[in-house]
């Protein structure tokens, strides 16, 4: 089909802040990515939905059927800011309204991992107590499935303390998911985080391995921590795989070289 039939489902102004609009905007959002046939069969879904809130628990698993899994930003190609059925599913469970508080849980903990993230990503506009948004969050921060994690750290992590919260930052430097998908990141991170961070550099140094690229966004340049992070080349003298891998942290972190002291010469000078 031509561009103007099929519009592109990515495009380039979705961030993880875009999760956290008002319901309209992202039907709106949803509506701008998806072919006017797509469109015109998700809206009869969700006009079922609206008449009739049980129709999402025969609807919610066929979503992808009608618009696609294509991501919604166009240099995320994994989806980890969220996909077109992410978006959809998400709108078709607002759509529901205010529906049973335990129906959110029952369609998470029933459906498969693409339904699952679809749920995350519509928690933060639901009416769901507190402590049952927390054990949908945590059971997906206990998975390795990067989308699902990222999915848990959208807005709907507002609800857990920083102790957990931090422990999920740091999971994403762990298992490669961009931090650019934790909402509020610059609002939340702390000294703690950074401390974390700083070990977890430390560690990733000492076995000869990279950091993370974007580690700084909670260890940044001049952050007391850094002195935990192990760069120094005292360390890592004799082990070439560890010196490089710190020469290049230090570079990333913007740390400054230390140089080890050089020990005096013990042999006695001719004359």
């Amino acid at each position: 089909m031509s561009s103007t039939q099929d519009p592109p489902a990515t495009r380039s102004d979705w961030s993880v802040a875009a999760w956290a609009v008002a319901p309209a905007q992202l039907e709106t959002a949803l509506a701008d990515r998806l072919p006017a046939q797509a469109l015109t069969s998700w809206r009869v879904d969700r006009d079922r939905v609206r008449s009739d809130p049980r129709a999402l628990v025969r609807l919610f698993p066929t979503v992808a059927r009608t618009v696609g899994r294509a991501a919604l930003h166009p240099d995320d190609p994994t989806g980890l800011l969220g996909t077109v059925d992410d978006l959809a599913r998400a709108v078709l469970l607002l759509a529901a309204g205010h529906p049973a508080q335990d129906l959110p849980t029952s369609l998470y903990r029933c459906g498969d991992a693409a339904e699952r993230r679809g749920v995350l990503r519509a928690l933060a506009h639901l009416d769901v107590p507190a402590a049952a948004t927390t054990a949908l969050l945590q059971d997906a921060l206990r998975t390795n499935d990067t989308r699902l994690v990222a999915a848990a750290l959208g807005p709907a992590a507002d609800v857990l303390d920083a102790e957990t919260w931090r422990q999920a930052v740091l999971k994403c430097l762990f298992v490669g998911v961009p931090l650019t998908c934790v909402h509020r990141l610059a609002g939340r991170a702390d000294d703690t985080l950074a401390e974390m961070a700083a070990r977890y550099v430390a560690e990733r140094v000492s076995a000869g391995r990279d950091v993370p690229s974007d580690v700084g966004a909670v260890l940044p340049p001049g952050h007391p921590a850094l002195s935990m992070a192990g760069l120094d080349d005292a360390r890592h003298t004799g082990v070439p795989d560890r010196l490089a891998a710190a020469t290049r942290a230090r570079a990333l972190l913007g740390t400054a070289r230390t140089v080890p002291e050089p020990e005096p010469d013990p042999s006695p000078r001719e004359t």
